[in-house]
């Protein structure tokens, strides 16, 4: 008997579970928004920091997830995927911990950069972990939670601030870290990886718990899908050369596609937006105490990504990326002439307009962009070139993220906010 219901259950459970992965780095990415000012000040915990010091507490975690990305997928396709999101908690638990208790510059950029590791083994390995446990009709509903996490995560510490001091924002999720630790235990092994070790019965044994079923003829015919999906080939344990990539139709197309639609994601100005929401509103609305409408943008990211969650099988992929990235780009146009009228011919608009605008993208960036390509990513890829192009991807992915969170506080006041603006507008029409 196949129990639907309780398949789905148990299916969406172990697939929140592992997602709260991604909630510490949406906290991750959005952490320096909230504090920005106070480590600005005469009351940082780390002295009062210059705004070249803040760009590289901003920026650090992009820099370890690069570094991250050098052998997270080693580890993965060593430990599996249960053992390696468990090791996962590890470098948040203790980046969390160290920016509880320090009090030097230098021991917070190492905390920073912890992070940075423990964002890129998520990513790295959650999108894939989800793919290998649902049912096809499942899979872009779980696919779309790990957005739905980073945008609550980022909007949970951006209202922590406003509630909490240094400390206690820092604490809650030390001790946050730790009790996923131990909820991680309790989810399943990757089927997937099951059978790519020789394991067929304890995959089996899986399976039958996931889909809630003890048919033998359903067992069978799913892991016959999934060696179909994943493991249909001689090719499954194959490394690829970089000859191969180069010489393959299929490769080639495969990673400039994932290329162009993976880096529109932060060059389109998510990160520096989100990351830096404080200080983008405050200036937007030119007003130094506006920073409690800063809330307003990962929440409406928030909504994007979960509406998607409901709706994600009601719409091309391709049509509603590109639609995305029209509004995107159109959204932070706008914002980038209006606050040129208002810089250089004293046309005063009112706020309302900017925050409706700036909130408009962020909504479109969590139903549109970023949903959209954490779906399809496990879609393109075949199972021998799965892990190694999502490396390369998160490493490309987080080196431009490093350079914009790095280049915007230091560069704003040249540059001015229009500017970038108009280059992260620029970037998505490109990406069309």
């Amino acid at each position: 008997m196949h129990n639907k219901a309780t398949a789905s259950i148990r299916q969406f459970t172990v697939g929140i579970t592992i997602c709260l992965l991604n909630l510490f780095y949406g906290i991750a990415a959005s952490w320096i928004s909230p504090v920005q000012n106070l480590l600005k000040s005469e009351q940082s915990p780390v002295g009062p920091l210059s705004d070249s010091q803040i760009s590289w507490i901003g920026s650090v975690p992009a820099l370890g997830a690069i570094f991250g990305a050098l052998f997270w997928n080693e580890i993965i396709n060593y430990l599996g995927r249960k053992k390696s999101a468990i090791l996962t908690v590890l470098p948040f638990f203790s980046s969390n911990l160290i920016s509880c208790l320090c009090t030097s510059y230098y021991l917070l950029l190492f905390a920073r950069f912890l992070s940075g590791i423990g964002i890129v083994g998520c990513m790295i390995n959650n999108s894939n972990y989800l793919s290998e446990i649902s049912e096809n009709k499942y899979k872009g509903n779980l696919g779309s939670l790990i957005i739905v996490f980073i945008t609550i995560g980022g909007f949970f510490v951006i209202v922590e601030g406003s509630f909490f001091d240094y400390f206690y924002i820092n604490l809650i999720t030390t001790v946050a870290s730790a009790l996923l630790f131990v909820l991680l235990l309790f989810i399943p092994e990757s089927p997937v990886h099951l059978l790519r070790i020789g394991q067929e019965e304890k995959s089996k044994e899986i399976l039958k718990w996931l889909r809630c079923t003890e048919d033998d003829f359903v067992l069978n015919r799913e892991l016959e899908a999934l060696k179909d999906s994943f493991l249909n080939t001689s090719q499954s344990t194959k490394k690829l050369s970089v000859n191969e990539v180069l010489t393959s139709p299929y490769y080639l197309k495969v990673l400039i596609i994932s290329l162009v639609i993976q880096t529109g994601i932060t060059m389109s100005g998510i990160g520096v937006i989100i990351g830096y929401s404080h200080d983008v509103v405050e200036r937007m609305l030119s007003d130094p105490n506006a920073g409690q409408y800063a809330m307003l943008l990962p929440l409406f990211q928030n909504f994007g990504s979960i509406l998607i969650i409901f709706v994600c099988q009601m719409f091309n992929r391709k049509v509603c990326l590109v639609t995305a990235h029209i509004l995107c780009c159109l959204t932070l146009m706008i914002v980038g002439l209006l606050l040129v009228a208002q810089s250089l011919y004293e046309i005063q608009v009112p706020r309302y307009i900017f925050m409706t605008l700036i909130c408009c993208y962020t909504f479109v960036q969590g139903f549109g962009i970023s949903s959209i390509v954490y779906i399809t990513l496990p879609e393109l890829f075949s199972v021998e070139c799965r892990n190694s192009f999502t490396s390369l991807l998160m490493f490309v992915h987080f080196f431009f993220h490093f350079m914009t969170t790095k280049f915007y506080p230091s560069y704003v006041d040249q540059i001015h906010l229009y500017g970038w603006a108009f280059i992260f507008s620029s970037y998505s029409a490109f990406t069309l």
